[in-house]
């Protein structure tokens, strides 16, 4: 799954959940100014 956001504190929010619900986040990165893409990848079986 890919997740683009354009609010910084996202960028910690979301892994965190993501971590906190069993998924694994495969990369983070700035693609823009101020625009980040968060990958993720889903564990639910």
């Amino acid at each position: 799954m890919e997740v683009t956001v354009d609010h910084l504190p996202s960028t910690i929010n979301i892994p965190s959940a993501v971590k906190k619900d069993g998924h694994e986040v495969l990369s983070s990165e700035e693609t823009d100014e101020g625009v980040f893409k968060i990958f993720i990848k889903n564990n639910n079986d």
